[in-house]
């Protein structure tokens, strides 16, 4: 080996050397610096809080998904959905998350989501409805004689649950000819962005008097086979009966469906008198008081004239039917003087 390669390889062992001792004496300092500052304990790996958020404020923030979120647990990272409404958060969106804020968390599987919901209070169709007829109310002197058909019958309106007052009708539009209308109704001033559009149309009504069920011709309505529902007026024909003390005591013509208006034509005054029934007719003047059993010719309500067979005599006469199964003649005076009856 020539003096030149001892050298060479001298000056490497020296230099080799003295690189292995920095590396040596730099290890601890290294080791230091990446553990705690300060007593700091090691930090541990970050989860999620629940699977399930019930967010009351306008954000959801990252300590409000992650235990251990850091420094930034307090950031703001996404916005909560509206009152009733629910936002699902997806396992690859929570990782993404926690990858920009340095939060040491990774999905298990995609079932690692978070829906966050916000408590609201719910102003029903029914309170929608109710506040539509106020309205209305107000503008045409309109009873509650009137029904509300609105188009989307789920119509709903969610607000803050800790709103303070009740909701209002902000806007509102009425066709006066076709009923047709339109409203805005907004929440109240504390929760005045909260507001849904709900559109349909009044209905006048009319309280009328139904069969409860079918009835059958010739039968004698009671005022158990009635009761009194709400039509729309356009439904009921102007010859229809309203009143159950215009229809009781009359006898169905034809078969009356239930729940349908009856027609004037379909009810006349019962037959007290049936064809060949036996009647007993009265012949009454200021002196005497006669009567005398007869066969029925024709049927008869009260008050109508029929004619009657004197079964004795047989005479034929008109009488006035006077109840069922009674007749009142009206002979001229000589016959009568004749005891002719």
């Amino acid at each position: 080996m020539t003096r030149l390669n001892l050298l060479t390889l001298i000056y490497a062992l020296v230099l080799a050397g003295f690189m292995l001792a920095v590396t040596a004496q730099a290890l601890p300092a290294l080791a230091a610096s990446a553990g705690p500052k300060n007593g700091e304990e090691p930090k541990a790996p970050a989860a999620l809080v629940g699977s399930s958020l019930e967010a009351t404020g306008e954000f959801v923030t990252l300590g409000d998904i992650f235990t251990n979120a850091g420094r930034y647990a307090d950031r703001n990272v996404a916005r909560t959905p509206q009152p009733g409404e629910t936002l699902v958060m997806e396992a690859v969106w929570l990782w993404r998350l926690a990858r920009g804020y340095g939060v040491d968390w990774r999905p298990t599987s995609t079932l690692d989501t978070v829906t966050v919901t916000r408590p609201s209070r719910t102003v029903s169709t029914d309170e929608l409805r109710d506040l539509v007829r106020a309205e209305l109310f107000k503008r045409t002197g309109e009873d509650d004689l009137i029904a509300i058909d609105l188009d989307d019958e789920e119509a709903r309106l969610a607000l803050n649950r800790d709103a303070v007052g009740e909701p209002r009708v902000k806007t509102f539009a009425l066709d006066q000819k076709s009923g047709r209308f339109t409203a805005v109704i907004q929440g109240p001033a504390s929760d005045a962005q909260r507001q849904v559009t709900i559109a349909g149309r009044a209905v006048p009504q009319i309280e009328v008097s139904v069969p409860v069920d079918r009835i059958a011709s010739g039968h004698i309505l009671r005022d158990s086979d009635l009761e009194t529902v709400r039509l729309p007026a356009a439904r009921v024909s102007r010859t229809a009966l309203v009143h159950a003390a215009d229809m009781v005591g009359q006898e169905a013509t034809r078969t009356l469906s239930a729940g349908q208006p009856i027609a004037n034509a379909s009810l006349r005054p019962p037959e007290l008198v049936r064809r060949d029934a036996r009647v007993t007719i009265t012949l009454e003047t200021e002196n005497m008081r006669l009567t005398a059993i007869g066969r029925a010719m024709q049927s008869g309500a009260e008050g109508e004239v029929v004619r009657v067979q004197n079964l004795q005599s047989r005479i034929t006469i008109d009488a006035v039917v006077t109840g069922e199964n009674r007749v009142r003649a009206e002979l001229p005076a000589r016959l009568a003087a004749n005891g002719d009856m």
